[in-house]
Parts: structure tokens; sequence; C-alpha cells
């Protein structure tokens, strides 16, 4: 079998990009993502999940309503932000940095954070 340098090459780049944008074990489409495509996602959870679940939970604990639908936004750029900060955090502090979730209960439109970040 003769090697195919080329494809070796192609794949160790995939590799160190997957490595580069270290995006989360839950999203779908990792590859679409480290091959250009950015665009924000929206991603129905499926109530039976794991990750739907956690969130669930979560919820639970912060208010007395129940939801009916959750659905994860995967946005690359803005995760990728979120990564690089976090790694800047773990660095200054040589500690974990907590991760704590907030939910969406202000007047900013969904849209807006989906494609710039909830800065607040």
């Amino acid at each position: 079998m003769t090697p195919n340098y080329e494809a070796d090459q192609i794949l160790r780049e995939l590799l160190a990009a997957f490595k580069e944008w270290m995006m989360p074990y839950e999203w779908v489409n990792k590859l679409d993502v480290v091959l250009g495509d950015t665009s924000t996602r929206i991603v129905t959870l499926d109530v039976g999940s794991e990750e739907f679940q956690k969130v669930d939970k979560a919820f639970a604990m912060t208010t007395f309503h129940l939801p009916t639908k959750i659905q994860r936004v995967q946005n690359p750029l803005v995760w990728w932000e979120f990564a690089e900060q976090s790694r800047f955090l773990h660095q200054k502090n040589r500690r974990e940095s907590k991760l704590k979730c907030l939910w969406n209960c202000s007047e900013i439109p969904p849209d807006l954070i989906m494609e710039e970040g909830y800065h607040q």
C-alpha cells in the first residue's frame, strides 16, 4: 500500500483545527465548522437526552416554570471567543473558572444574543 502524504497532511490539519476550536462534545456539524462554516445553528434537544435533562434540572433550580422545549444555540465564533477568555482566566488565576448558566430573561432579542453573545 502506497502512503498518501497529501491525505495524511489533510488529516493532520483537520485534527489541529479540531483541537483549536475545542467545541463542546454535544455540538453537531463540527466538521463543517472546522472546514469554515461558522454559521449559527439552533439545535432542539431531545427530551430523553442527557443534555436536555442536565439543562432542565439547572433551569428548574431557578424558576417554577418547566420548559417545553430546550434549544442549544451553536455559534462557533462566540464559542471560540468564550474559550479564549476561559483559557486566559485559567492562566491568570491559575485555576479553573466556574461556569454558570445564564437564562435570557431580558428584553434583548434572542437573535441578537445568538449572533453577538451576551455581554452584560
